[in-house]
């Protein structure tokens, strides 16, 4: 009997989870990076590096203003391009350990009960789905993306990490009690 109750306590540990993790989506943000059914609205036109971003600069080609133009690439991509490619990782360090803190604070798994010692979020995943499970390897990997090199992540592996926690998120919310 404690089984079915176990099971439909962690099923609704999962979709808890599942909803805390959403916030670790959005902090995704800071970077330009957002989940398909929010990059789609009137905002991500305005983002920098967006479609008024390419329109200006086809305007200045068919304008002439080729000279002046060249100038402020060269004056951008000193200023701009590492910082363009290259994050501090730090938003989204800071949204996964919100959402432990909260699992842990909320009670949700059992294992997990001291606020002084948090779980990694893949020691989270391996209580809820097995340590051996497609899952858990994938937040595994995650972790390693958002982990960054030397305080720094690529671009790249910020918006690879994104759509790992996206389908997580997306699997984890689909699931329902069995029977």
């Amino acid at each position: 009997m404690k089984k079915p109750t176990k099971r439909k306590k962690s099923t609704q540990a999962i979709r808890r989870i599942g909803e805390l993790l959403r916030d670790v989506l959005d902090s995704f943000g800071w970077y330009g990076i957002e989940t398909p059914a929010l990059a789609e609205g009137p905002a991500h036109a305005a983002m920098p590096g967006g479609e008024e971003q390419a329109d200006e600069e086809n305007q200045n080609e068919e304008n002439g203003n080729e000279e002046d133009e060249e100038e402020d690439e060269d004056e951008e991509e000193e200023d701009y391009e590492p910082a363009q490619y290259y994050f501090d990782p730090t938003d989204v360090q800071v949204a996964v350990d919100e959402a432990i803190s909260q699992i842990i604070n909320e009670g949700l798994i059992e294992e997990f009960t001291d606020p002084k010692d948090p779980p990694e979020l893949a020691d989270i995943f391996a209580v809820l789905f097995g340590e051996s499970s497609e899952i858990k390897q994938q937040i595994e990997y995650f972790e390693e993306l958002i982990s960054g090199y030397e305080d720094r992540a690529h671009i790249d592996d910020l918006k690879e990490a994104h759509g790992i926690l996206e389908s997580v998120v997306e699997k984890i919310s689909s699931k329902t009690p069995k029977k």
